[in-house]
């Protein structure tokens, strides 16, 4: 299969006006469940603006320069270059950025802080964006377009004054709260996977939008990855140490133990099979009985196996990295004779691609079994 074209694009991230398509020497990029991601790029020290003059380091200042990376027709990684280096050896400019979420860890809530009653926690992630950007009091931000759609879960949220938590621990906070129960679909909802990706305003201008999906249930891609047919399991790694038979949750209080909102589980199958592990979940946001309770079955649920993580290398140029968004499911088969991996639904959590000189790519997943991502069936409330 032939190479796919890469192309790098710098530009300033408040006007979006593009300011050079740059030849790359090498691509590294990648994305990661509930984080920014990050790219690694090695541009010519010789390279040239769009208006053909050559490009130095005051046109493209750190933490005002964005980056997007095309891949063939598609914008497939984006973000800001927050350092670089040069070699003057090889002569060559290393480019370092971050996804977008990354600057959200530069935004916080304000001195008088904010309370929700009752909202969408899709809208409460939407009210912190839009202030970031253009609010009245906060703006000057990355203008980051939204693409949110409800997931139909509503809480009651508060930040204290000067208490000063990011916006991007506020994006990841939503995104992880599965704390509802539809017992017409048999299935948990209220969190989200959420994504940060680059696109075209126009053939001068690149932006940026935040998305999300309609629920934290990963959905197959209906792609099985096997062993010596598409791609190379290098390593496969079974660890047990975050395995929990109970969990208990600490929520917000004033010091006071007879006063501290709490919740306690138990995983009553699991607790007969083996012996009791504790996990203590601090959430130190938290004082709803309910919403403590969800905390506590989303960490039995994540503790009642040992966690498997095959990491898999696709063959070069198979793939594009877009097919695996993290939080997307996939089949895996590895031949391997012992864990006995076959059609196994796993999620994939992590993904690296590099690219070399001629374009030519390989992509690395790390997974987790999908397994993980359900409420443990049977439980029961201690105290």
């Amino acid at each position: 299969m032939a190479a796919p074209l890469y192309t790098v694009h710098l530009y300033n991230i408040r006007t979006q006006k593009i300011i050079a398509e740059v030849p790359k020497e090498s691509i590294k990029y990648g994305y990661e469940m509930d984080k920014p991601g990050d790219a690694t790029i090695s541009i010519p020290l010789v390279s040239y603006k769009l208006d053909g003059t050559r490009l130095t380091s005051r046109d493209i200042p750190i933490g005002t320069t964005g980056v997007a990376i095309q891949r063939g027709a598609d914008l497939v990684w984006g973000g800001q270059i927050w350092d670089r280096s040069i070699n003057l050896v090889d002569n060559t400019v290393t480019l370092h950025a971050d996804g977008y979420l990354y600057y959200y860890r530069y935004r916080h809530t304000n001195v008088k802080g904010k309370k929700f009653k009752n909202t969408l926690t899709t809208d409460i992630v939407k009210w912190f964006i839009l202030e970031a950007n253009n609010g009245a009091t906060a703006g000057n931000g990355i203008n980051t377009t939204l693409a949110l759609q409800s997931v139909g879960q509503r809480r009651t949220k508060a930040w204290n004054p000067y208490e000063y938590k990011s916006i991007a621990a506020v994006i990841e906070d939503m995104a992880d709260e599965v704390a509802s129960y539809d017992p017409q679909t048999l299935k948990y909802g209220g969190g989200f996977f959420f994504y940060f990706e680059p696109y075209f305003v126009d053939a001068e201008h690149i932006g940026h939008k935040l998305s999300n999906t309609e629920s934290r249930h990963p959905e197959f891609n209906g792609i099985t990855l096997r062993q010596s047919v598409n791609c190379e399991f290098s390593s496969i790694t079974e660890d047990g140490r975050s395995m929990a038979t109970q969990a208990y949750v600490v929520g917000a209080g004033n010091g006071e133990p007879e006063l501290t909102p709490h919740a306690e589980l138990k995983n009553v199958v699991l607790d007969s099979q083996m012996p009791t592990m504790n996990v203590i979940v601090s959430a130190t946001g938290e004082k709803r009985p309910e919403t403590l309770r969800w905390r506590a079955k989303s960490a039995l649920a994540y503790g009642s196996t040992p966690i498997i993580l095959p990491t898999a290398k696709t063959y070069p140029n198979l793939f594009s990295p877009l097919q695996f968004k993290p939080g997307v499911m996939v089949k895996v088969t590895t031949g391997d004779g012992f864990l006995g991996l076959t059609n196994a639904d796993y999620v994939i959590t992590k993904v690296d691609v590099e690219a070399g000189k001629d374009g030519s790519d390989r992509i690395s997943l790390d997974m987790v079994q999908s397994a993980l991502f359900t409420e443990v069936e049977k439980e029961e409330e201690n105290g």
